[in-house]
């Protein structure tokens, strides 16, 4: 199959934020970011978290047409969605506006399929941005718009029916943490003390270890940020490392296996709290800031790891979260809260009760999580071959 470059067919915008003056801000022009992106990924998008006036428009943004396809183009790159009604975007975002009848849709799957290409064309020290360049550059199939609605009417039908599957097993996933999620209350309900945490729990707040010295060298000490942490586990896809040599400048800020760290930025996500007990595997990482450790002489790290993830915890905090775009959970929030407190032998005894509890729920939610997976790695093979000519869609 014959390749050509996307701006063959396509236009690609620049988007940009106006001053906070708010007279920009609040009219009638929605306005779309990254985040925003993340919401519909792959599908279309009509609202935005925040909207602009015309003069905000006109001072500081640029508006894509009705059928645009939006793309993140930092934070992280690849986000697509399909303007459904004329739109502006921030900096953080591209717009490629389809010319000569060229369909949207069609172009939007052929973005999906180079998102692992836009990544890696992606440059910058501090992070990785897709320039309007590299991505105008991008190689796409040269087919008829004819072709191209033919492609995207037959991915649209495959891909409804494995989103459906897909968000079936989010519903199951949710059925599940309601019940993990009862049965944790049901055993920290036992227990009849509180205190104010602060009395008993250190808080750590990570280092604001300056990113122009981040280096990518696998020897030295990883960096463990706000991305690297999720609902009960670290992950490592994206790693970013400090010099060895200059850990001893650090050496409160090193972790070790055991300790347990909870993320200040957007701390609850879909699955819970962003909480997590350190492990061998994460080679004792350097904390960075928007990440705390907790740590306290009377209370074991096993026994917090569950009373943060208990709903009296997330109630009590949640309606001060600051922040608008990302909530951020601050050292003293953390501190505030009325945990439980019982001793130490207590302490080991609710924990194996919750563990126990916790267990058989825990591997049915890895189940489906796995399957959404497989499910979505399978979408994203379907609408590769699909678009290349590979799988022939007649």
């Amino acid at each position: 199959m014959t390749l050509i470059q996307l701006r063959r067919i396509a236009s690609v915008l620049n988007g940009g934020t106006p001053t906070i003056d708010e007279l920009n801000w609040g009219g009638g022009v929605p306005w779309a970011t990254p985040v925003d992106l993340a919401k519909v990924n792959g599908r279309s998008i009509e609202r935005t978290d925040r909207t602009l006036t015309h003069a905000g428009l006109v001072s500081g943004s640029t508006l894509a047409r009705e059928e645009s396809v939006l793309v993140s183009s930092r934070a992280p790159i690849g986000y697509t969605a399909i303007a459904r009604v004329p739109m502006a975007f921030n900096q953080g975002c591209k717009a490629v506006v389809p010319v000569d009848g060229q369909c949207a849709r069609f172009l939007q799957y052929c973005l999906v399929a180079l998102t692992e290409t836009m990544k890696a064309s992606g440059s910058g020290s501090t992070f990785l941005e897709l320039s309007s360049e590299a991505l105008a550059s991008m190689e796409i199939p040269d087919v008829t718009p004819g072709e191209q609605r033919r492609i995207a009417d037959f991915l649209d039908d495959r891909v409804a029916r494995i989103d459906q599957i897909i968000a079936t097993r989010r519903l199951q996933i949710d059925a599940f943490n309601k019940q993990r999620s009862h049965q944790l209350e049901s055993v920290l309900r036992r227990i009849p003390d509180t205190t104010r945490a602060s009395r008993v729990v250190r808080v750590l707040p990570g280092f604001a270890f300056p990113s122009a010295d981040y280096t990518a060298y696998q020897g030295d000490r990883r960096l463990l940020r706000g991305i690297n942490l999720t609902v009960g586990c670290t992950r490592w896809e994206d790693i970013v490392y400090w010099p060895e040599s200059r850990v001893d400048e650090v050496v409160e800020f090193v972790l070790s296996p055991g300790d347990l760290v909870l993320g200040m930025d957007r701390p609850w996500v879909g699955d819970g709290l962003r909480i997590a007990r350190v492990t061998e595997e994460d080679e004792r990482p350097l904390l960075l800031q928007r990440v705390a450790r907790i740590s306290s002489a009377v209370l074991t790290n096993a026994f917090m790891f569950w009373a943060y993830q208990s709903q009296r915890f997330r109630d009590q905090v949640e309606s001060d979260l600051t922040g608008l775009s990302v909530p951020h959970l601050s050292g003293e929030q953390i501190g505030s809260f009325e945990i439980p407190v019982c001793s130490l032998r207590e302490q080991v005894q609710i924990v194996a009760a919750i563990d126990a509890g916790q267990q058989s729920v825990t591997t049915m939610i890895g189940a489906l999580g796995r399957s959404i997976e497989l499910l979505t790695e399978y979408k994203q093979s379907l609408i590769t071959a699909a678009v290349t000519g590979e799988l022939d869609v007649t």
